[in-house]
């Protein structure tokens, strides 16, 4: 009976220390993981990493979702208390070092600024800080800078591994970050402070297809590579898997593996032929001539990549005939009456005409003001804010995971997908979608 006794006894000791520790671990707090056109007068920062310069500024679909891996869901973050704010401190990491073009990041400033300065924006106050993160790509190394730790709201950055450092720091801190220029995907996961504004290629490839298939409504498409060790074949999953979806019958030509594909088409049905090579002008024209050459009762229709409206030297029949579509992100209607005001409050601030960069810095600008407006008042971060027409249109949706059963995942991270699609028309691009 005594063993019995001392056994209960022993039982009971075991159970409270094994509580105890239990008890602990779900109090403590989890830790973040570690990330392993020529210009005028211009106003440009230091170009010292460590530098930073201060400006206040005043503030005013069918698409298939984006896939990405199945994240580990099982820490839960615990956030702060939101407070309300008179100011709102806004981080903008540029790479200005020499590296890069420099002109275009000076632009993009220049057009925050411009923006910042007239009746586009509201309140709240916002105090731009502007830092030259040069190459670092270390967050905790970025993290030691004070304006970083202490910003309400991260912008900026440029290569891959330099956005996720940002990424995991606004994670940390639980504080939006805006990135302009990065598009890759996977960047970060379980990420809901994340905003890529720059589509991805994948956003490309789904809306041309549902153009295609929506709206052309061809006999056949073909999917034409130069090769399976271009760059381009990278895009195949993203068109056959919309087309697909769509119920689009499609076919796949790899050009150095049937060179007399051309003598094969046949022009009488209603065709379209995706190229989605975006750097080997030599091909691109040779093969766009060819296709010039075939063109019978304006059956063929050819779509291409962004950067072949930045080509020179290139005779604009070829476009005009073969009814060429360019998918773009960031157009702007230079007509428009808000186009012109801000083109006129540049030139009387920087004696010079904005460029695409600096528009687009503009918007970048708005999309702070309205998450600033929002967070002065102690409100909880919403990325669908950052969608809206603002010179450019953007729609912000979440990026999930593959679903599993019958529950959706939250959101690994938010990014713009809005494309616009241009038709060379009478000499010129003109949007259609």
């Amino acid at each position: 009976m005594v063993g019995a006794d001392r056994k209960l006894f022993f039982l009971l000791i075991l159970f409270f220390i094994v509580a105890c520790n239990v008890s602990q671990h779900v109090a403590k707090n989890p830790q973040p993981e570690q990330p392993t056109h020529e210009t005028q007068k211009k106003d440009i920062p230091n170009s010292n990493s460590t530098n930073q310069k201060n400006t206040e500024a005043q503030s005013d679909s069918t698409k298939k979702p984006h896939q990405v891996e199945k994240k580990d869901t099982s820490v839960i973050k615990i956030k702060p208390a939101l407070t309300s704010k008179d100011i709102i401190n806004v981080a903008l990491l540029i790479p200005m070092d020499g590296k890069y073009q420099e002109s275009r990041f000076i632009d993009f400033l220049n057009g925050m600024r411009v923006t910042a300065n007239n009746a586009f924006t509201s309140t709240p106050k916002i105090k731009l800080n502007v830092i030259n993160i040069g190459q670092e790509t270390s967050s905790d190394q970025l993290e030691k800078n004070p304006i970083i730790s202490k910003a309400d709201v991260l912008a900026g950055g440029f290569i891959t591994s330099q956005v996720k450092a940002i990424a995991d720091i606004a994670s940390h801190h639980h504080i939006p970050y805006i990135s302009p220029w990065n598009s890759s995907d996977n960047i970060t996961s379980d990420n809901e402070y994340y905003i890529q504004l720059k589509p991805s290629l994948q956003s490309y490839c789904h809306t041309l297809a549902n153009y295609i298939t929506s709206t052309i409504q061809p006999e056949q498409v073909i999917l034409l590579f130069k090769s399976k060790t271009n760059r381009d074949y990278s895009t195949l999953s993203y068109f056959t898997d919309s087309l697909t979806f769509r119920h689009q019958k499609f076919k796949i030509i790899i050009d150095d593996e049937e060179n007399n594909w051309k003598e094969q088409l046949s022009t009488v049905a209603k065709t379209v032929i995706i190229i989605p090579n975006w750097k080997d002008k030599s091909y691109i024209i040779n093969t766009l001539r060819d296709l010039h050459n075939l063109q019978t009762d304006n059956q063929l229709t050819v779509t291409g990549m962004p950067q072949w409206m930045e080509f020179d030297n290139i005779s604009l029949d070829l476009y005009e005939s073969l009814h060429l579509i360019i998918p773009v992100s960031n157009y702007i209607n230079y007509q428009d009456d808000q186009t012109q005001t801000y083109k006129k409050a540049y030139f009387e601030k920087y004696n010079g005409i904005p460029s695409p960069d600096s528009y687009y810095g503009a918007d970048v600008m708005q999309i702070l003001s309205r998450i600033s407006s929002d967070l002065s008042h102690g409100n909880k971060f919403h990325p669908d804010l950052c969608s809206g027409s603002y010179f450019s249109q953007y729609q912000v949706i979440p990026i999930v995971s593959t679903p599993t059963g019958d529950k959706l995942s939250s959101p690994d991270y938010y990014a713009n997908i809005f494309i616009t699609l241009m038709q060379f028309k009478g000499g010129k691009f003109v949007p259609i979608f």
